[in-house]
């Protein structure tokens, strides 16, 4: 369960390792900060080579622009975290990714990530020393959340601090209204 207090303090409680039962702890999470209204579905296409580092990737009507930041989850080679870095057309988006043949089923989602105005993306929570699964962070002062739009808060992935291995993807979301 986490939640954010009204000074940006984001709280994590009694984060579990669903196969052990036991306490996540001293591990290295990551969330984003998302628009609710704006979820986009990849065409079911496949993704297009852009070239040097660039893959693009089919969704119509997308609304998107150069400035805007998006996650990409549900994806074999593309989930994370991305600036666009053009708009070949109003049905295509181009990131910088090194393109990998993939498909896409039209069921994995586009997520438009909130803007920061210095700084970047994702944010890490810190654990807390000898407690049960518990970690704190802060979202950033310098983003303000608009009255009337709905936000979608999610942490994106647990990391193992001892190898940097991702235990987990898509861990857990809240929703919740700019205040």
């Amino acid at each position: 369960m986490f939640w954010i207090d009204t000074d940006n303090v984001i709280t994590v409680t009694g984060l579990t390792n669903v196969e052990t039962d036991s306490y996540v702890a001293d591990a290295s999470l990551t969330m984003g900060l998302f628009y609710t209204e704006t979820v986009l579905n990849p065409d079911a296409v496949v993704a297009v080579d852009g070239t040097g580092g660039k893959t693009n990737i089919p969704v119509t009507a997308h609304g998107l622009t150069t400035v805007d930041y998006i996650h990409i989850f549900g994806t074999l080679n593309y989930d994370g975290e991305y600036q666009i870095t053009s708009i070949p057309d109003a049905d295509t988006i181009q990131i910088t990714q090194t393109y990998v043949a993939e498909t896409f089923t039209g069921e994995e989602l586009i997520k438009q990530a909130v803007r920061r105005s210095s700084g970047t993306w994702p944010e890490t929570l810190s654990y807390v020393a000898a407690s049960n699964g518990n970690y704190l962070g802060q979202l950033p002062n310098e983003i303000y959340l608009f009255p009337d739009i709905y936000y979608e808060l999610i942490i994106t992935e647990v990391s193992n601090d001892e190898n940097d291995q991702v235990v987990v993807k898509l861990l857990q979301r809240a929703g919740f209204k700019g205040f």
